[in-house]
């Protein structure tokens, strides 16, 4: 392992928020909200696999995102502290900014945050289209 390895427990207070609000708990769905699952075993493997540039970007992103409501979004609160309401709006508006920067970063928010939810065994089984081939273990679009 290389590069940047460890979040501390305030970053993963942000990112977790970030992940949340991409991917929220919904209660009339069948599947769950990504803070309900176990991530843990996706984060070792990130930190193992992912490239040192997606690692640094990615953090990068969370640090700039969790404090840019307070420089464009008139207020006083960093993305953590912000009603579930005030993130979706934060959110909805930072990925359609006239800004390209702001943009990569909710689109790389949003990349990690669909690899950890797909990560999840009980996720991807509910999603019928896509299997492992027994055989061959080459994916197949049925």
């Amino acid at each position: 392992m290389s590069g940047i390895v460890f979040w501390t427990a305030m970053e993963r207070r942000w990112r977790d928020a970030l992940l949340d609000a991409m991917i929220p708990s919904i209660p009339a769905s069948r599947l769950p909200g990504i803070n309900s699952l176990d991530l843990s075993a996706f984060w070792m493997e990130y930190i193992e696999r992912a490239p040192f540039l997606l690692r640094a970007g990615f953090r990068l992103a969370v640090w700039i995102m969790t404090f840019l409501p307070i420089f464009t979004f008139f207020s006083i609160k960093p993305f953590h502290q912000l009603t579930p309401d005030r993130r979706d709006i934060f959110l909805v508006r930072s990925s359609s900014s006239n800004s390209y920067l702001v943009r990569q970063l909710a689109t790389t928010i949003k990349l990690i945050a669909s690899l950890a939810y797909f990560h999840d065994p009980i996720v991807r089984g509910s999603f019928p289209l896509v299997r492992t081939g027994i055989e061959t273990g080459k994916r197949q679009i049925t």
